[in-house]
């Protein structure tokens, strides 16, 4: 009785040894798997994660520190464009806006249309001198230079070019073809052909000119945080109000 006990407590137990080996303990070593198959998986991604800040980190410093290089040299530049545009109002485009506002005041003054892009002023003495060879009178008349006179159209292109470090690229080359065109276009013993194209160019020119110094005076003083005109600025055209 006792022998068939033991064999039935010992085939039960094998039984369930079995049934367990079977059904529970592979469904509780495949979720440790899971588990420990998370935890490394979850490790991987931490590390990567902590890999991924440093990098960002890194390029986020450097972006910094470029950037901070560049605003340095914006500001420099800044600083070098507004001292160079004073130097260039000061140096030479005030004097030129100068001599073109006295030229708009003439126009206003003895009522000239604008199809004259520039009016300059000549004084002319005009005196009777007695030729005692001759026993004559004789008129003589004598151009008279002052501040006035000398504000004309090629005390404007000498002026430029003169300081032409100061001049912008597209002023300088108009007042280049402008002082050659004025040699030629009163010389009466030209062409006539030729003596109009030259006149021509020196209408042109001097129109441009004036229309040009209206712009960039304005210009200057608006980067050099001046008072400036926005009707002049746009359309070169000079306003005496």
């Amino acid at each position: 009785m006792d022998t068939i006990v033991i064999v039935s407590t010992v085939l039960i137990t094998q039984f369930l040894l079995g049934l367990f080996i079977k059904n529970y303990l592979p469904s509780y070593m495949n979720e440790k798997g899971k588990n420990l198959a998370t935890k490394e998986d979850i490790q991987e991604i931490t590390d990567k994660v902590e890999s991924t800040k440093f990098v960002y980190n890194s390029q986020l410093e450097t972006f910094k520190t470029d950037l901070i290089k560049d605003l340095e040299v914006f500001k420099d530049y800044q600083k070098f464009k507004r001292e160079y545009s004073y130097s260039q109002f000061k140096e030479l485009y005030v004097h030129l806006y100068g001599i073109i506002v006295q030229s708009e005041y003439l126009r206003y003054f003895f009522q000239i249309e604008k199809n004259v892009p520039f009016i300059e002023l000549h004084i002319r003495n005009k005196s009777q001198v007695y030729n005692i060879q001759a026993m004559s009178v004789e008129d003589k008349e004598e151009a008279i230079s002052n501040l006035i006179t000398e504000f004309n159209k090629i005390q404007i292109v000498y002026k430029i070019i003169d300081s032409s470090m100061y001049a912008s690229q597209s002023l300088l080359k108009k007042a280049v073809s402008y002082r050659f065109v004025s040699e030629f276009y009163t010389d009466s013993t030209i062409e006539k052909e030729l003596l109009d194209k030259y006149k021509d160019e020196e209408l042109k020119l001097i129109s441009e000119i004036v229309q040009l110094i209206v712009k960039e005076t304005n210009e200057l003083r608006k980067i050099c945080e001046m008072d400036y005109n926005d009707e002049e600025l746009k359309t070169g055209i000079l306003q005496l109000n």
